[in-house]
């Protein structure tokens, strides 16, 4: 399956790390522009018993995983559906830093699915 979505990526503080909407990278002092600011495209194996386990973030033409966290809430959501996920940092990056996120930093994810294929 195929999703489309929007978040923002922010560390409990408020403090932004990424976002695909442009004007909250600006106001955030993230923006880069290299990066493309649309919608990003997930794909999620219907095969996946759980929900959330075969999650993969495409950009451009390279695939990533996503985060276990930032794949449950997916895994939970609707077309049309804005939610937040906030946890801790096993399930995000644990104990390695990752570009602006310290080791052991608990996340929060607002996240908006706007397409599903």
């Amino acid at each position: 399956v195929e999703l489309n979505i929007n978040y923002t990526g922010s560390l409990l503080n408020g403090k932004v790390f990424d976002t695909t909407d442009e004007k909250i990278a600006k106001d955030h002092g993230i923006y880069s522009a290299s990066k493309s600011y649309e919608p990003m495209v997930i794909n999620i194996s219907e095969n996946n018993d759980n929900g959330y386990n075969d999650v993969s973030m495409s950009s451009g033409s390279s695939n990533s995983d996503v985060i276990e966290g930032f794949a449950r809430a997916l895994g939970k959501m609707k077309k049309g559906e804005k939610g937040i996920a906030i946890f801790y940092s096993n399930m995000g990056y644990k104990d390695q830093a990752s570009s602006n996120i310290p080791a052991f930093s608990p996340l929060r994810f607002d996240l908006e699915m706007i397409g599903l294929k």
